[in-house]
């Protein structure tokens, strides 16, 4: 990996204490569990609420962040640890590109919302240490300013960014729900040098993961909409079709199919 040795000697990232760790060795666990909630008949916030708290708790992080577009629908989802796993969902207006590609980053020209839009548009230097090769970024401490240069051109010297805020720990890595639509995973801890450079590739792998779920769960929410649809029809049908039954009588039986389809 270029930069690798550079990476895995920052104190940013690699940093020593007590910490929990992520359990890479049950990598496949993991994915299993998060592509499961797929497949449970759950409702778009508690799909995501389910994702969040397995990633949490196998991670051992404060919280999960997820950014996402589903159509028009933009949102922004985190679940957070403490106070006692909340979660929020937060409809968003992410940057729409020509095209009508959707960056999931806010067109507001803060140093997080332009680190997210080159994480997902994958403009970024492998050879910076904040960047694994594969375009995911990760400090160890998001109040410490980072350098976007190697020191070789004094004329950038000046070019930082801080991300600031509570957590101190992030890793964030894209992901691809299908050709048109790219999302977003923050990994966040309390404590710095929370990750180290293989835990934050494990995170890419993961990430993908969650896209595929993701991928899932739309493909079996449309269809239990479908079957919704189907079944309404079937009540109409039948309906109209029995013998002697007055207009008032049908229209008062297809209210009552109405709602469900």
């Amino acid at each position: 990996m270029a930069g690798a040795h550079a990476k895995k000697n920052r104190p940013d990232a690699t940093g020593s204490g007590k910490r929990r760790g992520m359990r890479i060795e049950e990598g496949a666990q993991l994915s299993q569990a998060i592509l499961r909630c797929a497949n449970r008949g759950l409702t778009r916030m508690e799909f995501l609420r389910e994702v969040s708290s397995v990633l949490m708790e196998f991670c051992g992080c404060d919280a999960v962040e997820v950014r996402l577009n589903e159509g028009d629908l933009h949102y922004r989802w985190e679940a957070t640890r403490r106070p006692r796993k909340a979660a929020r969902l937060e409809l968003v207006r992410w940057t729409v590109r020509e095209g009508g590609r959707v960056i999931p980053a806010s067109p507001s020209n803060t140093d997080l919302e332009r680190l997210c839009t080159d994480v997902a548009c994958q403009h970024f230097d492998s050879a910076l240490p904040f960047f694994t090769s594969n375009g995911s970024f990760w400090t160890g401490d998001t109040w410490e300013h980072l350098a976007l240069n190697k020191g070789s051109d004094p004329r950038r010297a000046a070019e930082s960014f801080c991300l600031g805020g509570h957590y101190r720990s992030l890793a964030l890595t894209r992901f691809f729900v299908d050709e048109a639509t790219t999302g977003l995973l923050h990994i966040k801890s309390e404590q710095p040098n929370y990750f180290t450079e293989k835990e934050v590739e494990f995170c890419e792998e993961v990430a993908q993961a969650l896209g595929l779920a993701i991928a899932d769960w739309r493909a079996q929410a449309a269809l239990r909409e479908r079957i919704k649809e189907l079944t309404c029809l079937y009540g109409i049908a039948q309906v109209v079709e029995q013998p002697g039954i007055s207009l008032a009588d049908i229209l008062h039986r297809i209210v009552r199919l109405l709602p469900p389809g």
